[in-house]
């Protein structure tokens, strides 16, 4: 790749395929101009940024008209904001071309950002799979909850846990879709003498929907504890006791609680 131009990176692969040369010259002057690079032709690409060369791969395998395209860690070693500029990218592939992305990462800001269907594989096996939204929601395996906890972020001092238990009880509330917008809390603590404090709080912005995670701390009689919680969940809102081990942090799920 490096001692050529980008002009021959992109053209390599419809020159393999033995193109017209017209063609090969329009396809490789659109994905140019698609990837954000017809100013950059004649550059080597040994002399491209991470991002530049990145730019250079999708075009060159966009070049042959694909249905399913491939990124292997199509982020990995580059800075947050080309990180950023790659995944709107790839967001374009798919919404403007019509080309299904597979991604395969290790991050879930990559999930995040571009996908809506999620596999997750453990020592080359599939353990879970599904819709992201239902997979952040309701994660099944240790993995998927290992690997979804850099949502969170909620490092609850064991002090403050100890100190709100001492008057009532510590929950995990996630929010999805149309929920995640709606005063739910508020509409089911009204009127039972329950009172909630919120000790962490994460919204994660996906491609079709939104999830908001909280860590609300809940104190007043245990029956009208009980009553909100089967509130919310007949709401929609997954909920599940807050462990303070991250390890334990997902376990519990729409489980009653007495």
């Amino acid at each position: 790749m490096g001692g050529k131009t980008v002009w021959q990176n992109i053209a390599l692969a419809l020159q393999l395929q033995k193109a017209d040369k017209k063609y090969i010259a329009e396809q490789v002057n659109y994905f140019a101009h698609f990837v954000g690079l017809e100013g950059m032709l004649d550059a080597k690409a040994a002399r491209l940024s991470g991002g530049q060369k990145q730019r250079v791969a999708i075009a060159r395998a966009l070049s042959v008209h694909p249905t399913i395209l491939l990124a292997d860690e199509a982020t990995s070693a580059l800075d947050p904001t080309t990180t950023t500029q790659i995944l709107e990218l790839l967001a374009r592939v798919n919404q403007e071309l019509g080309v299904t992305i597979l991604a395969i990462t290790h991050h879930m800001g990559v999930v995040r950002k571009i996908c809506n269907k999620m596999a997750v594989m453990s020592d080359g096996h599939l353990v879970e799979s599904g819709e992201v939204e239902h997979v952040i929601t309701a994660p099944k395996h240790e993995v998927t909850k290992q690997f979804l906890s850099s949502l969170t972020h909620e490092r609850i001092p064991h002090e403050v846990l100890a100190r709100v238990n001492a008057h009532g009880r510590v929950y995990r509330l996630v929010f999805s879709g149309k929920s995640a917008y709606d005063p739910l809390l508020s509409r089911a603590t009204r009127g039972l003498g329950v009172e909630f404090s919120i000790l962490a709080a994460t919204v994660n912005e996906l491609p079709a929907t939104t999830i908001g995670i909280l860590v609300v701390g809940f104190s007043g009689d245990a029956e009208a504890i009980q009553a909100t919680i089967d509130t919310l969940r007949t709401s929609g809102v997954h909920v599940q006791p807050y462990e303070s081990d991250q390890e334990h942090i997902w376990e519990g799920n729409n489980e009653r609680v007495d």
